[in-house]
Parts: C-alpha cells; sequence; structure tokens
C-alpha cells in the first residue's frame, strides 16, 4: 500500500473524531431504544401446586398433617422479556415445601423454582408459605362384628356368623379415630338355604349409626371373611302343664305366653320333629301359686337337645297364670304396727312379742296390696290391770279379707 492510500485511511478514522463518537453512541442508544420497544419487560402472576418433601418428619413424631381445601397452591410474581413471557406457563415452575422448616406447627416456607434458563426470569422475592393444620396420630384396635342383610328364605335361619380375623388395627388422626363407635361387616343373605363365605369390606360407624369417611386412616386390612351358617327353622307354639293343686279358695283359669310361640333352629329332621314346646315343671307347681302372676320364663330349658332358639330371636317369654276365688295365706306383722288404745291414767301398755303371726283369707289382689303397704291393727286396753293380760287384736283388713282372731300379750305397768 503506497504512501497516499495509508494517509486517506488515517484521515477517515481521525477526521471529526468527536462527531463521530457521538454518532456511535447515539446509534447504541438507539439500538436499545428499539429492542426495548420491540421485546419490553412484562411482569405476570402464576399459581403453582405445592409439593411437600420430607413428610417423615412428621410421621416420626406421631403426627399427621392436612392441607386446608384449595390452600395447597401458591400465587408468585414472574418478570421476563415479552418474548420470554410467552413462552412461559404455570407448568414451567416448581413450588416445595421441605417439612424440616415447619413453623409453628403451622406453615412451611415455599421455595419456587424455574424449570429453563433461570437467567431469563426473575422471581418476586416475597416470601411463601403453605399453611397446614397439623394433629396427633392415634392407634386403636375394633372389633368387627357381622351385620347380615336381605330376607332369608322361610324354613331357614341363621345358626352362626363368623370372621377369619375378629379385630381390625386403626392408625391415623385422633380427631377421625374417636368417632368411631363400631366396626360393621355387612352380609347378603337374601335367597341362601346353606352355609357360604364371602368376602366383605368393612364399614365404620359413628355413634348415630352413620358410616365415616376413613380414606385418611392406615388400616390393617379392608376386608374379611365372612362364614355364614344356616339351618332349617320353624316357628312352634307354647303349651304347658301343671302340678300340683291351688291353695283352698283359688281356681284356675288359665296360662298364657307373650309372645304364643318361638323360633327354633336345627337340622331339618330333628326340626320337623318338633310340634310344640311344653313348659312344665316346678315353675308351675299350682301349690306355690296364691294369686294371678306374670314371670319370665326362659324356654331354652324346655328344648329338645337337638333343636335351639333361632338366632335373631327370642328365648324371653311372659307367662300369665291366672286364678279367681279366695285365697288363704299366714303373714307376720310386727308389733310397732299395732296400736293400743285406751291405757288406763298413769299406766303404759306394750306387746310383747315382736310380731304377731295371722291368717288371711279374701281376694287375692287385695290381700297382696294389704302385704305390700303393711298390715294394721289395734288392741282395746280399757278395763285392763296392772301386769299381763292376753287380748284379740282388731286388724284393718277392708270387707275382702278376713283374718283369724289372734289374741297377744301385753304387759301394763305404770309410767
Amino acid at each position: 500500500m503506497n504512501q497516499q492510500m495509508k494517509l486517506k485511511i488515517k484521515r477517515i478514522f481521525t477526521e471529526n473524531i468527536g462527531l463521530k463518537i457521538i454518532a456511535f453512541v447515539g446509534s447504541v442508544f438507539l439500538w436499545l431504544l428499539v429492542v426495548n420497544v420491540d421485546d419490553p419487560t412484562q411482569t405476570k402472576n402464576f399459581t403453582v401446586a405445592v409439593s411437600v418433601t420430607n413428610e417423615d418428619v412428621l410421621e416420626s413424631q406421631g403426627k399427621y398433617y392436612t392441607i386446608p381445601r384449595g390452600n395447597n397452591t401458591v400465587t408468585f410474581k414472574v418478570t421476563a422479556k415479552r418474548s420470554v413471557m410467552e413462552k412461559i406457563a404455570d407448568g414451567d415452575f416448581v413450588a416445595v415445601a421441605d417439612m424440616n422448616y415447619l413453623e409453628e406447627d403451622s406453615r412451611i416456607p415455599v421455595s419456587i423454582s424455574y424449570r429453563g434458563n433461570s437467567n431469563n426470569v426473575t422471581i418476586s422475592a416475597k416470601k411463601l408459605y403453605l399453611y397446614i393444620e397439623v394433629g396427633t396420630n392415634s392407634s386403636k384396635s375394633f372389633d368387627i362384628q357381622i351385620e347380615t342383610t336381605g330376607e332369608m328364605p322361610e324354613g331357614y335361619a341363621i345358626s352362626e356368623k363368623s370372621v377369619n380375623s375378629e379385630t381390625v388395627a386403626v392408625n391415623g388422626p385422633s380427631e377421625v379415630i374417636k368417632q368411631i363407635n363400631r366396626v360393621v361387616a355387612y352380609v347378603d343373605t337374601t335367597g341362601m338355604t346353606s352355609d357360604f363365605e364371602k368376602n366383605c369390606s368393612l364399614h365404620f360407624l359413628d355413634v348415630n349409626g352413620k358410616e365415616i369417611d376413613y380414606s385418611g386412616l392406615s388400616l390393617d386390612k379392608t376386608t374379611v371373611k365372612c362364614s355364614i351358617k344356616i339351618l332349617a327353622s320353624k316357628k312352634v307354639p307354647l303349651t304347658f302343664k301343671t302340678s300340683g293343686n291351688l291353695p283352698q279358695g283359688l281356681a284356675f283359669e288359665s296360662v298364657t305366653f307373650d309372645p304364643a310361640s318361638v323360633t327354633i333352629m336345627g337340622d331339618s329332621s330333628a326340626v320337623n320333629g318338633v310340634s310344640s314346646i311344653e313348659i312344665s315343671g316346678s315353675i308351675l307347681e299350682l301349690s306355690k301359686i296364691t294369686e294371678t302372676t306374670t314371670q319370665t320364663v326362659d324356654v331354652t330349658g324346655y328344648l329338645p337337645s337337638n333343636v335351639k332358639i333361632a338366632t335373631g330371636t327370642t328365648s324371653q317369654v311372659q307367662m300369665t297364670i291366672k286364678v279367681s276365688g279366695n285365697m288363704s295365706t299366714t303373714i307376720n306383722v310386727p308389733a310397732s304396727n299395732i296400736t293400743i288404745n285406751n291405757i288406763p291414767a298413769g299406766y303404759t301398755a306394750d306387746i310383747v312379742d315382736n310380731t304377731i303371726s295371722v291368717a288371711l283369707t279374701g281376694d287375692p289382689d287385695t290381700i297382696k296390696t294389704l302385704v305390700s303397704s303393711g298390715v294394721t291393727g289395734t288392741i282395746d286396753a280399757g278395763g285392763l290391770q296392772e301386769g299381763t293380760s292376753s287380748v284379740y287384736v282388731n286388724w284393718n283388713l277392708g270387707d275382702s279379707v278376713v283374718a283369724e282372731k289372734v289374741k297377744v300379750d301385753i304387759v301394763i305397768k305404770p309410767a
């Protein structure tokens, strides 16, 4: 290159150097202006579901946590160029709450990270929290009860119900476990006439029989195998056989049962061989009857050995022995129930014996009332002299009961 060309090139770069620098700076500013007008910075809200890590921190303390409904997300601000922002979605962010940093058993700080190039976005520095509710776990075992549903065919009855595991172990929130009153396995026996087994799910019920949601509980089993044994059954009437004689003055009327029949079960041949159940023996010994009486009888003791009372029915019946006429009975009356009248002035009078035996005859109901309320009587001491005297008692019995004449010894002495 000749000298003239070198001078020309030098002149290009050195002449008017100030103007050229100004022009360069202006062009850079203009470029930045164009870029920012064309691709400006934007700020936008994003909402992301929070995932919890290190949950075993609470579990090791015998605690659990729940997230109130609708509170498992956080919303935060993100700033980026428009060209970048247009490509960002909620799913591009990860929100994590580490249980190691639980505060006051109620909130966990949440960290937000961007899946893409973090240099292109700025996440708001505002502190975010996941709010939780912490409770105590407990464990308890419950007996499993079997309940049958549906209609058994006529002539059949369930004789036994059993499960292959009698208890279920439950672990979880104490507040939920406290609500459990009983655990039930339901078995539908509709149309069944022979023994069978069935897998049954468990149902957790509160004290009102309402089913409890156990999805938050840990169970050692959710189903059990239920075994049902079925026998032939039949309803048979109750009959009676009395022994002995009623006390004098009473007449036998009837013996009735409520209910008048019971349902038995057993092998079909045994059940078919029973036409009635007879109640007899000491319970129907008439010599002990003094009035119309009603008592509870357990029929079980009167069944043949090869049958039994059907499951779900009662073996207890009310037996009424009805009698009429007058009855006779002897009772002991305390001396304190007898009043001594007309005691001579200046004297006292006392009955020698503590109790007086008296025979009563009359209406059974009236005698029963007199005995329960206490029989009373009076003695007339008028005209008696100092010392011991035997006098008759006048009994307060009414018109429908009479008493034998009874004398008692009384002692009269100076006061």
